[in-house]
């Protein structure tokens, strides 16, 4: 019997693939640079290609909305929260992709190195290991660089904070508001400490790395939106605000480098809180989820990412933000060693597009012979719709 989520917000299952895909060109384009194929990516001073850190910021925004819009409707249907069952729930839809990719980069890919007579990847040693298998994923860059595995770092960022917020929202929740907002103050803070105290060390980039002030935003935008002040909203939907937070959008997205170097001080103090390593999660975040909240309840917004095309890929977005290293590995080292004489135009397109493509390809087996089983125990475990 197929039964309607508890919770459903129009729009986001499209919004997850796009920000999905910026992920993966963000990385194809590193990628390839780094490796020893003769093509070039030109057009990454296009800001188009380096997107990859903004995109991951979506995810935590929404992730944050929707595990807080869920919580809140389970605790007003049911007058509290079964912690137990909430993480019942998150292991069964994160842990078994989670777990399935680290044994593919452990004992897949170094065999593939081999064929292919690849270097290895530095990141896969035993230091690293137990760290990935105990959820520490955001602390392995410490003993060498991250190729196979790097986008698992924000999987045990958001693990980290989720094991505190049920309970939270389940004993703290006339408090919540002040909670988050000081999450989001008290990171600030040690984000400038980490900077002042800690540059150019690891303890800074794990510190600057936890983006638990960017989730805490998606966790606000879930409590506006089931509060008194949800009428609030209303106004800000309005046409003139929609193309400023779009335009703003665009702009961060498209032509971030040229923001960051511009004349006009406006232009250069916005690039800054925008795209500062201090600062640009709160301010990005906060579009973001103006974006977020705009999609998916405003009727009359400018952006629409509803339908059967895009939620289907919004099912197996997490697939591929998990799998798209791998592919874009796979990719490289084919055209490496097969398309060697192709124009560099050429090549450039077949990289970007055998990419996209591999990876949705993979995900797609992935959600349809492995993950789709572990969502549907996960079900069993949900709040039912009241």
């Amino acid at each position: 019997m197929n039964e309607q989520p508890a919770v459903y917000f129009k729009g986001l299952h499209g919004l997850r693939f796009f920000a999905a895909f910026f992920v993966i060109i963000a990385h194809a384009s590193t990628f390839i640079t780094t490796s020893s194929h003769p093509n070039i990516t030109d057009f990454r001073g296009w800001s188009l290609f380096d997107n990859g850190s903004r995109a991951v910021d979506f995810f935590f925004v929404l992730s944050g909305f929707l595990i807080t819009s869920l919580l809140l409707q389970e605790h007003r249907s049911t007058g509290t929260i079964s912690v137990k069952k909430f993480y019942i729930r998150r292991i069964l839809r994160i842990w078994p992709l989670y777990y399935l990719v680290i044994c593919i980069a452990f004992a897949i890919f170094p065999f593939l190195s081999a064929v292919f007579n690849l270097s290895a990847d530095p990141g896969l040693g035993w230091p690293q290991l137990l760290l990935f298998l105990f959820m520490l994923p955001n602390t392995t860059f410490m003993f060498g660089p991250q190729v196979l595995l790097s986008p698992l770092w924000s999987i045990g960022v958001e693990e980290q904070f989720y094991l505190l917020i049920a309970p939270v929202i389940k004993f703290r929740k006339k408090r919540l508001a002040a909670i988050f907002f000081a999450v989001i103050v008290s990171k600030l803070i040690l984000n400038l400490l980490a900077d002042h105290f800690f540059a150019g060390t690891h303890v800074r980039s794990f510190l600057l790395g936890l983006r638990f002030e960017v989730i805490s935003i998606g966790c606000l935008g879930a409590l506006l939106l089931q509060s008194r002040y949800k009428r609030l909203l209303q106004p800000l939907f309005g046409y003139a605000m929609q193309a400023l937070m779009f335009c703003i959008l665009f702009s961060a997205l498209f032509f971030n480098k040229e923001l960051e170097h511009s004349s006009n001080s406006i232009v250069a103090a916005l690039s800054f809180l925008l795209f500062s390593s201090i600062y640009n999660g709160v301010l990005m975040g906060i579009i973001f989820l103006y974006v977020l909240l705009c999609v998916s309840v405003n009727n009359k917004s400018f952006l629409n990412t509803e339908g059967k095309v895009l939620n289907k890929l919004g099912n197996i977005s997490y697939g591929m933000y998990m799998f798209h290293v791998m592919t874009s590995f796979v990719v490289a080292a084919v055209m490496k060693h097969f398309f060697l004489h192709v124009s560099t135009w050429m090549a450039t397109v077949m990289y970007y597009v055998l990419c996209v493509a591999g990876t949705m390809a993979v995900a797609f087996l992935s959600y349809t012979f492995f993950e789709r089983r572990f969502l549907l125990l996960k079900k069993r475990f949900e709040q039912p719709h009241v």
